[in-house]
């Protein structure tokens, strides 16, 4: 039985099409068993699951001895997010196929999806006591691990997968994960520090130790790694790529840029090999060519909203707002979900005078990112220039359910409710900000001229002083 979904074979076009006819003209027809299961296949590949469970009914029908109409019930009934039925069905294929390592596998990710982890690991375990070593395998009990935050069980499977599978990128992707997770980076460390004694020449081995050193925070281990990568294989793009985040995060902009120009001297352009050369430039202020190189990453790939949002960065910090507003609405249709896409797009809307505009923006923003007290404090400001501090009030105490112990926040109410005339509510809320941080009661007198206002802040604010001294 396959583990995943088959290409049809040569010919399985004919026999689609003759089950086609069968089903449009209701009749009968004999197909053989691997010819309905390429069927079957076609159908969950196509999405079109009801098709797909007509075929496994007619082969069950004709072959009744068979646990293959059965199993392939349950990889349907999977798909479909009918969990209950698919273990009822692989539990009747492992009535006609006990022990089978592929019904075991598909009862392993039955439960998983369940939200049944342990008996998940329990049926893929069962697995591997067959002698059956498959690093696929070792990721999903890994995976399990994870949701039941036995990391240490997780940890071993996922060495495992790698020591099996060493070349392969995704199972390394999947373990960066678990260690950003987790905080395994000693762990990690360790497992690629043992992989480089048992195999010093192995370039991966030492790029893969300067990935995890570099997410560490290990700067020198990981330039250290990533040096020995590069010496073993001059030619590894990946491993240069790398050096150059590390530069980016020692903040030598300079050295980082030279890497990442090596890298596409090296290999075809990407979008996001030309998103860290722009980022680098950036950072040393030159934004015309950061601008032009963000904008080669858009063209290169549409969708890339890093690049997009570089780009009408850029274009901000050379004060082209009115510019900009085109390239970060490009970044929020590609990735909707980031505030801080949303609250730049906001700024440049009000720097143009588009107030109606700005609103709609910081609302997008503070729905993705309702803890950013930025996102509030912004927000609400808007209003309140507008001459509309009643608007300004309520918006920051809805922020404030969401903070309440943001001192930024209850400050700058204070300062709204002074200025509605709304004291006695406003010096409730001043106490408690002044409790939280007494540092930042500066930020009031930047919203007031009338001496008698500020006299009476400094009253205020002195009592609580003399108060919490003594």
């Amino acid at each position: 039985m396959p583990n995943s979904f088959q290409e049809i074979e040569e010919g399985g076009d004919e026999s689609i099409a003759r089950f086609e006819e069968m089903l449009k003209k209701k009749t009968s027809a004999f197909f053989d068993l691997d010819v309905y299961e390429n069927i079957v296949y076609h159908y969950i590949d196509k999405n079109e699951l009801s098709k797909a469970f007509k075929a496994c009914e007619l082969a069950q029908e004709q072959y009744p001895y068979s646990g293959l109409p059965l199993f392939l019930k349950a990889q349907i009934l999977l798909q479909s997010g009918n969990y209950k039925e698919a273990l009822k069905y692989i539990e009747l294929t492992d009535s006609y196929q006990p022990n089978d390592p592929e019904v075991l596998v598909a009862k392993a990710n039955i439960y998983a999806a369940m939200g049944k982890h342990k008996l998940a690991i329990e049926s893929a375990e069962k697995v591997l006591s067959f002698g059956i070593e498959r690093d696929s395998i070792h990721c999903f009990i890994a995976q399990n691990y994870l949701k039941i935050n036995q990391y240490e069980k997780s940890f071993a499977h996922y060495k495992q997968a790698l020591l099996l599978n060493p070349e392969y990128e995704d199972i390394f992707d999947e373990f960066m994960d678990f260690i950003e997770i987790t905080a395994f980076h000693t762990q990690g460390i360790e497992f690629f520090e043992n992989a480089i004694d048992n195999d010093p020449y192995s370039a991966i081995s030492w790029y893969r130790l300067g990935v995890v050193a570099n997410n560490k925070g290990d700067y020198e281990k990981a330039l250290h790694a990533l040096d020995y990568a590069t010496i073993i294989k001059e030619e590894y793009p990946d491993a240069w790529a790398e050096m150059g985040c590390v530069y980016m995060n020692q903040k030598s902009y300079g050295e980082a840029k030279k890497i990442f120009e090596k890298v596409l001297s090296l290999e075809q352009p990407s979008a996001e090999i030309y998103c860290h050369l722009a980022a680098s430039l950036e950072k040393l202020k030159d934004y015309e060519q950061a601008f032009k190189i963000y904008r080669k990453a858009s063209e290169l790939k549409e969708n890339y909203h890093e690049a997009w949002f570089g780009a009408g960065t850029c274009l901000v910090k050379m004060g082209k707002h009115y510019e900009a507003i085109h390239f970060l609405k490009r970044a929020v249709k590609f990735h909707k979900s980031d505030g801080d896409y949303w609250m730049l797009l906001a700024e440049c809307e009000y720097q143009i005078g588009n107030v109606v505009s700005c609103l709609e923006a910081y609302k997008e923003a503070s729905y993705y990112t309702p803890y950013n007290a930025v996102v509030w404090l912004n927000w609400s400001y808007v209003f309140y220039e507008q001459g509309n501090t009643q608007d300004a009030i309520n918006l920051l105490m809805t922020g404030i359910e969401d903070l309440p112990d943001n001192a930024d926040l209850l400050y700058r109410l204070s300062a709204y409710l002074i200025s509605a005339g709304k004291y006695k509510q406003a010096f409730g809320y001043l106490e408690n900000a002044l409790i939280l941080n007494f540092d930042k009661h500066t930020v009031l007198f930047d919203f007031f001229e009338s001496k008698e206002i500020k006299k009476a802040l400094y009253k205020i604010i002195n009592q609580f002083r003399e108060r919490d001294n003594s």
